[in-house]
């Protein structure tokens, strides 16, 4: 098993986490909140990620050394993601523990919470939950696919990501999806946004849709937005919950094997049944 790939790539990833915290620290320092949390794990992200990436040599992936990848990933960044929930004393007891479920919950985009009253907690890591489920809704392992350089390593990484190759490689893939992704969560934002509802809570129902997770800003969602907003809430998860792979067919105007829309069908017919609930 080539252990220096995993832990080169892990790297990379890690400095990527580090950058993309420095969003909820800025979300901190508008709001004038305690952002040494976020600064902190930022900081540890990056050198972590520095270390490996240049200490371990860049080798071509394999099976094993990319599933070992993904444990790493999840892992490293479930246990750094728990510290602004530590330092912000989030929870009364079980902290590490409820600290790493929360965690874990976010880059997962299972929406699972232990944390009753969310409208209480800072801005800033009402965002910080939101960025990091918005960055696990396109894959975590999907983004190495940018720093790869072979077709076996992209395969690999696509087979577990669940992704499709679109396009004649895989940058071409990431570049696609990426475009895609930004291009759904920018709409969104401006529909939610002409419904009335306040520009930061906006961005953050967004980005729990678009990633389908479901750390949301509010603590009732059915009462705290109105009829406009849920139904294009409702059309927001629909498209976050289809497949890269057929967005693109559809943009190309390209038609679709009977099965996908099955599948499309299936998701329309839950999301009809949950409307009735809501």
């Amino acid at each position: 098993m080539k252990l220096e790939a995993s832990f080169h790539y892990l790297g990379i990833l890690l400095q990527f986490n580090g950058i993309i915290l420095i969003f909820p620290t800025v979300v901190a320092l508008i709001y004038n909140e305690e952002f040494g949390a976020f600064s902190l794990t930022a900081l540890i992200s990056l050198i972590l990620g520095f270390l490996f990436s240049n200490f371990f040599k860049r080798k071509e992936l394999d099976n094993i050394s990319a599933y070992f990848l993904v444990f790493l990933a999840f892992i490293f960044l479930s246990l750094l993601g728990l510290i602004p929930y530590l330092m912000l004393n989030v929870f009364d007891k079980d902290i590490v523990l409820s600290s790493f479920f929360e965690s874990v919950s976010g880059y997962t985009t299972t929406g699972l919470t232990l944390i009753n009253d969310v409208e209480s907690l800072p801005k800033s890591l009402i965002f910080y939950r939101s960025i990091i489920q918005w960055i696990g809704g396109i894959s975590i392992i999907f983004l190495f696919l940018v720093f790869i350089s072979t077709a076996k390593e992209a395969r690999i990484l696509m087979e577990i990501s669940g992704f499709e190759q679109i396009g004649f490689s895989p940058k071409e893939t990431f570049l696609t999806v990426m475009r895609l992704y930004i291009f759904y969560t920018l709409i969104f934002i401006f529909l939610l946004y002409l419904t009335g509802i306040d520009i930061f809570i906006t961005i953050n129902l967004v980005f729990a849709g678009i990633s389908t997770g479901g750390f949301v800003p509010l603590n009732d969602l059915s009462s705290g937005i109105n009829l406009p907003a849920k139904i294009i809430i409702m059309f927001m998860m629909f498209i976050g919950s289809i497949s890269f792979f057929i967005h693109y067919r559809f943009w190309r105007k390209e038609t679709f094997k009977f099965k996908k829309i099955r599948e499309i069908k299936r998701i329309l017919n839950y999301e009809f049944i949950g409307y009735i609930y809501w």
